[in-house]
């Protein structure tokens, strides 16, 4: 079964480089699992990009799961046991700091996030778990590159600090005593 559709606009004009190829197939007919592979791939995928997905079957699942993190799907091709899938992000209106009128609208977020140059900081205290690593992750994923930011935490989140490093960050941990806070300055590695 094949799209009818055109391509959306974000795929029709992305220039190659910035679409990562991904097949699963050779996994899938030997009876592997795929899953870590293609969020492996999806993490090294630039906001700006797309992974275009080969494999034997329509993924609905992964539609799911990727939706939640705000990558968008378009079939290209469906046929007998090559599907085809782009994930991508749309578009979104920037402000100068980087985040669509639609993050900076959310209370939650526009109340918690102030932007000095080059650093966003972002207040998690008095916010109940998990709500400070939703927040945090939510934002580094739209974090422009050479930006840093600084979580304030009213202590140091140990969660959070595993799931920095799998996605690319190197972080730091500074106790603000006499503020009683903590502060985890993130950045990318590279």
């Amino acid at each position: 079964m094949s799209t009818n559709t055109a391509a959306p606009k974000e795929i029709a004009s992305m220039k190659p480089a910035k679409v990562r190829e991904l097949d699963v197939r050779p996994i899938l007919r030997s009876g592997g699992e795929p899953f870590s592979v293609i969020m492996a791939a999806i993490e090294k995928t630039a906001l700006d990009g797309a992974l275009r997905l080969r494999a034997t079957f329509k993924p609905s699942p992964l539609f799911h799961v990727l939706c939640k993190q705000g990558w968008q799907h378009w079939i290209e091709h469906g046929d007998a046991d090559d599907w085809i899938i782009w994930f991508y992000r749309s578009k979104f209106e920037e402000t100068k700091e980087g985040l669509s009128k639609e993050d900076l609208g959310a209370p939650r977020l526009q109340k918690r996030l102030k932007v000095d140059g080059n650093t966003w900081y972002l207040d998690v205290r008095a916010l109940s778990p998990p709500e400070p690593m939703e927040l945090t992750l939510s934002v580094l994923e739209k974090l422009p590159s050479g930006v840093s930011l600084v979580q304030v935490n009213e202590r140091v989140p140990q969660f959070l600090l595993p799931i920095l490093l799998e996605r690319g960050f190197r972080y730091e941990i500074k106790q603000l005593e006499a503020e009683g806070a903590v502060r985890v300055e993130i950045a990318r590695a590279s």
